[in-house]
Formats: structure tokens, C-alpha cells, sequence
């Protein structure tokens, strides 16, 4: 930065000694530091040791011309501001000067002194506004420097656009994110790349930024060249112009969000998942308790029947034997007709009530453990898979035999694992029935036969995998991102309550460290892959 008037060192090199007393008496009184000489080969010596801000060449010198020593100096790389000064003025010589780099060019006259002081200080105003405006460059080069380095070695997508959305720049990183050359995208609009479902919000997005000139953050799709979409974060930054405050254009950096919404899709799961549980815990307790009571009532009433029917049955023998009474009453004679109809539909409707309560009480059984974090210990046991499934097939016969045909293709040397049997039963009938609904629902759209149901189980050293594959409708990629929610559901009303896929996720998932592979297409079918380990861990056995 330049310095203060007083401490502004010029020298003047000029062969008229009254000339130098003169100049040197004035630039004294104005406070600088003035050095005089009078030959250009002193001048040229002293320069090399003495840096100065200025110098006032005398045009004519002794041992030679102000030309012939602005030329030396450039060639010694000496470079110094002059105003060159002469007393035969010429047009000629003022333009030859000029090209030289002369900051001016003065006729010594009457009136040089009293313009020297305007001259100079306009002079060092100038060279100090033009060292300013070269730090400021230096600057911006470094800033736009270090911005290029870090666009290019960014992972974010970096770019820069007009307000209109025109792209003056995009990082390397729009390679790997949307496999697009950044050459590509250059002096095209942002909305081209964009989902067509989201462009009006970014459109928005871009009015906003223009009213508030304030960043703005938003999430939206971005199309890949291979036609799928990418879910990114961006930033949007408007840069406005220091003297106007008008928008020059709006800088973005856009980062790709897939891991994150994956994750958080998997934590709102777990959250639906713990609520759905303080729900079942609720429910079953609300329903247990009135059905305790109503089987309670139904066995005393099942017992009390064993000890009145044969009652009944004596006085019925007595009845029939008395044929004028029976003929006089015939209240009397329906009962002889039906007495062994309902002696024998009465025990058997009791036991049938009974059976039910007793399935509603299992019900409310599972809900209650399904509000638990984990399997009991006492639950769990080494269990043979492929029996279970045997058994589960068996049970699941009535929804499967009319509407598909179910293989089982077993690995004979299955290797038991530790687990809950009576939650992979449920799991197993869940998947089976649902195969079923599905394969059925298509049978019924296009008039086709019974489909398949293909059950296959596998080993390796370290897990064991069961393969559920059916030739039902199959899913889209919503219902595939909501399977396992909560009281989810694509059956009509009454026919799935939503819970069953969530309870297979929470038994397989979270209560034996399994996992879960989905795989399903429209109108193909869809595949489940349960995978479980077969090591028992520690703290389980």
C-alpha cells in the first residue's frame, strides 16, 4: 500500500543546478524526501541501492537523453514511475514518452513549480488507487484459484448459473453423480436436468433467492443420463455486485441424499415400529381381560351342560314312554324328535366358543410379545426349519389349494438354528398367505389358472437363507418402500389389517438378527429371501 506524503521519496535528476535547488526547496516545503542528481549514469548507480516512488527526468542530461535511461532501467529491471520533464516541448517527443510509461510530460516554464505539487499528488493518488485495484485482482485470482481447486476436488456438485438458470460453470463431480460431462452442461438450463416433477419448486426457489437475495436450500431430483434419479440437497447461493447489490449470478453446491434418506427411512421404521408396540401392549390388555372372563363363563357353562343333559336325557326316556302325553303336548313331542340332536350340538358348540377364545387369547399373546425389543430366552431353541415349514404348509393349505400349487424344495441336510419356532411359523404363514392373496387377486384380472408358490431352503457356513417366491401381481416401488410399515396395506378392506409384514420384519430383523431381501416386478411375481444365522450367539445361549 502506498505511502503517507511525508514519507514519499523522489528523485530529480536534472543538469541545471538552478532548476534542482528549485524543485528540490519546493518538494521539501510539501513534506518529501528528495534526492537530486544530475547525470544519468549517477542516477542509474544510485538506483540500484536506492528504491524510490518517483523520479522527474530531465528529457536532455549530459552523458544522455531521459529516454536512453528509462530504457537502461527497464533493462536492469528497474521500474519506476517519471514524469518527464523538458525545455524544448514537442508533440513528438510528449507521445514517444508516453509510450514509454511517462506518468506526464512538463514544459519547464514559469508556471512548472506552482503545477509540480497538483501534478504529483494527483500522480500518487492514481498509482495508489491502481496498487489497490491489483491487490484486489491478486485476490479475486487467488479466491477463483481456490474455488476452482476445491469444485474440482469436491465430491459435491458444484455449478454456477444466471438467475434465469443457465449454467456458466459445473464441477467434476457431475460425472460421477449424474455420469454427465461437465462440457455437457454448460450454457444449458438447470430445469433440463432436472425431474419434471420438481422443476416449478425450483422455479420458485429461484424467484425467492431473486426478491430476498438470500440462500436457499432445497431437495429435489436430478436426472442421470441412464434415466434414473438421484435425491440431492442443494445450497443456493446468490453473489451480488458490491456497488449495485444486484444479483451477478447464484452459486449451488448439491450433495447426493440417497444414504441419508435410506437411513432415515430405516430410523421413521424403527419409530413406527417401538409405536406400534406401546399400541399392541395396549390392546391386548384391553382384550385379554374381558375374554378371561368369557371363557371363564363358557367353561362353567360347557360343565354345567355335562351335568344337565343326561338329566334331560331321563326325563326325555320318561316322556316318550307316556305316548298319550306326548300326543296331547306338542312342545313335549319336539323335544323327543330334537332331544338328541341338540344333546349332541350343544357340548360341541361350547368346545367350538372355546376354541376360538382360545385363538383370540393367542392373538392378543403375540401382540403382547410383538411390544418387546426381543425374544425370550426361554422361547428360543434349536428348531428344524425345514419341519416348520412342513407344518406351516399344512396349516396355510385352505388359502393356497384353490388358487395355486405350493412346492417345497428342502435342503435335506438343513442344519438346525437357535431361534423362536412358534414367530418363524408366523412369519412362514404370513409370507404363504399373502403369495396366495396375490397370485389369487391376479387370477381373478386375467382369468388365469392356479399359479405357483415356491418354497426353497439353503446353507452356508454361516447362515441359513428361505426363499419365498410366487407368481403373484407383484409390487411397485412404493408399496416395495412401504411393505414393512406399519398397518400398511393394498388388500380391500377386511381383508389385511397391515400388521403382518411389519411382525415379519420385527421377528426376522430385530429378534434373530436376520435380514430380509426383497425382490419384486409388476405382473412377475415377487421373491422374499429370509436369511438367519446359524452361529447362537453368546448372550443367547
Amino acid at each position: 500500500m502506498y505511502k503517507s506524503v511525508s514519507s514519499h521519496s523522489i528523485l530529480v535528476v536534472d543538469d541545471d543546478v538552478g532548476m534542482l535547488n528549485l524543485v528540490e526547496k519546493k518538494l521539501n516545503r510539501l513534506g518529501f524526501l528528495t534526492t537530486c542528481i544530475r547525470r544519468g549514469g549517477e542516477a542509474l548507480s544510485w538506483l540500484q541501492d536506492h528504491p524510490v516512488d518517483l523520479i522527474l527526468l530531465d528529457y536532455q542530461l549530459p552523458d544522455m537523453t531521459g529516454e536512453e535511461l528509462i530504457m537502461t532501467m527497464g533493462e536492469a529491471e528497474i521500474r519506476v514511475p517519471f514524469i518527464m520533464i523538458t525545455g524544448h516541448g514537442g508533440e513528438k517527443i510528449s507521445v514517444e514518452m508516453m509510450k514509454l510509461g511517462a506518468q506526464d510530460y512538463l514544459v519547464k516554464n514559469s508556471m512548472l513549480l506552482d503545477k509540480l505539487p497538483t501534478i504529483i499528488n494527483e500522480i500518487f493518488a492514481r498509482l495508489e488507487q491502481e496498487e489497490k485495484l491489483a491487490i484486489t485482482k491478486e485476490k479475486l485470482r487467488k479466491s477463483e484459484e481456490s474455488f476452482r481447486l476445491l469444485a474440482e476436488n469436491a465430491t459435491d456438485l458444484i455449478s454456477r448459473q444466471t438467475t434465469d438458470g443457465t449454467l456458466l460453470y459445473v464441477s467434476p463431480a457431475c460425472k460421477s453423480l449424474l455420469g454427465i460431462e461437465p462440457d455437457d452442461m454448460i450454457g444449458r438450463f438447470l430445469f433440463e436436468f432436472c425431474h419434471e416433477e420438481d422443476i416449478e419448486s425450483i422455479q420458485l426457489k429461484f424467484e425467492d433467492i431473486k426478491y430476498s437475495k438470500q440462500e436457499q436450500t432445497l431437495i429435489f431430483r436430478l436426472n442421470r443420463y441412464d434415466n434414473e434419479t438421484v435425491w440431492v440437497e442443494t445450497m443456493f447461493k446468490p453473489i451480488c455486485d458490491s456497488m449495485t447489490n444486484e444479483i451477478e449470478e447464484i452459486q449451488a453446491a448439491s450433495r447426493s441424499i440417497a444414504e441419508r434418506m435410506k437411513l432415515e427411512f430405516e430410523l421413521n421404521q424403527a419409530h413406527k415400529m417401538e409405536a406400534v408396540g406401546v399400541l399392541a401392549a395396549g390392546i391386548a390388555h384391553e382384550i385379554n381381560t374381558p375374554m378371561q372372563f368369557i371363557k371363564d363363563n363358557t367353561c362353567f357353562v360347557l360343565k354345567s351342560m355335562e351335568k344337565i343333559i343326561p338329566i334331560l336325557g331321563k326325563f326325555s326316556e320318561i316322556n316318550n314312554s307316556d305316548k298319550e302325553l306326548i300326543g296331547k303336548d306338542s312342545d313335549l313331542a319336539l323335544i323327543g324328535r330334537e332331544f338328541a340332536y341338540i344333546q349332541e350340538q350343544i357340548p360341541l358348540a361350547l368346545s367350538e366358543t372355546l376354541e376360538g377364545i382360545d385363538h383370540v387369547i393367542d392373538i392378543t399373546s403375540a401382540m403382547r410379545e410383538f411390544s418387546h425389543s426381543g425374544v425370550s430366552k426361554n422361547n428360543k431353541k434349536l428348531s428344524d426349519i425345514n419341519q416348520n415349514l412342513k407344518t406351516t404348509a399344512i396349516l396355510a393349505r385352505n388359502e393356497i389349494k384353490y388358487v395355486a400349487e405350493l412346492c417345497l424344495n428342502l435342503s435335506p441336510d438343513l442344519p438346525e438354528i437357535y431361534c423362536s419356532p412358534d414367530a418363524l411359523n408366523q412369519v412362514f404363514l404370513n409370507l404363504l398367505v399373502n403369495a396366495a392373496h396375490s397370485i389369487s387377486e391376479k387370477n381373478e384380472a386375467n382369468g388365469e389358472r392356479k399359479g405357483k408358490i415356491n418354497v426353497t431352503t439353503n446353507w452356508d457356513k454361516d447362515n441359513v437363507s428361505i426363499t419365498f417366491t410366487d407368481t403373484g401381481n407383484g409390487m411397485s416401488e412404493e408399496v416395495k418402500q412401504r411393505i414393512f410399515e406399519p398397518f400398511f396395506t393394498t388388500k380391500d378392506v377386511g381383508r389385511g389389517t397391515g400388521m403382518g409384514m411389519s411382525i415379519v420384519h420385527e421377528i426376522i430383523v430385530n429378534k434373530h438378527n436376520g435380514k430380509i431381501v426383497l425382490d419384486s416386478k409388476i405382473g412377475l411375481g415377487t421373491k422374499f429371501k429370509i436369511v438367519l444365522p446359524i452361529i447362537v450367539p453368546k448372550d443367547q445361549i
